[in-house]
């Protein structure tokens, strides 16, 4: 079971400090800027000046380091949730399913959360959005890359961290998983 071999690195509660930030609503990076994770969810997305980090919560150094919204695919087959270390250590943090029905989706949901399933999360078909962005009150699925990247990639390479449900994981942890 992937989700027992694979421990977060954080959860529900950490900052990234110092990174750059490709929100998806800004025209332009977010230089030195701190994303803060509570209770699973983005608390606060601003530079160091405008977000203050408790002393005691956990951080991540983000120097060198840039924070994307995570992708999501379209039209996965249920046994592609297999997967799930791999894709999400690809950066692929949310799938919609080709099967749309409620029943099928409650029961992929119930089955991956019995199973302690360690993979991307499985959209609502009312979800009409192919990407999203980091906002303030979202729940904290994103991914943490090498360098500082200019544009929000397609598919994102030199994938460091990947946040899912406010769990930080290391994607090298992930590849291994997957392999």
């Amino acid at each position: 079971n992937a989700a027992d071999d694979v421990k977060p690195t954080r959860s529900e509660r950490f900052a990234i400090v110092g990174a750059t930030v490709l929100d998806g609503e800004r025209d332009a990076p977010l230089r030195n800027a701190v994303v803060l994770v509570e209770d699973g969810r983005i608390a606060r997305v601003g530079t160091r000046a405008e977000v203050k980090v408790p002393k005691d919560l956990p951080t991540v150094q983000g120097r060198g380091l840039t924070v994307i919204p995570g992708v999501r695919a379209e039209g996965w087959s249920v046994s592609d949730l297999g997967w799930g270390p791999g894709a999400l250590a690809r950066g692929i943090v949310g799938v919609r399913l080709a099967v749309q029905d409620d029943a099928t989706l409650r029961e992929v949901r119930d089955a991956l959360s019995r199973d302690g399933g360690l993979g991307p999360r499985v959209l609502e078909p009312s979800d009409s959005s192919s990407t999203h962005s980091l906002r303030e009150g979202a729940p904290a699925d994103f991914v943490v890359v090498e360098g500082a990247l200019r544009k929000i990639p397609e598919s994102p390479s030199r994938v460091r961290w990947v946040a899912v449900g406010g769990k930080l994981y290391s994607a090298e942890a992930l590849r291994r998983e997957a392999r």
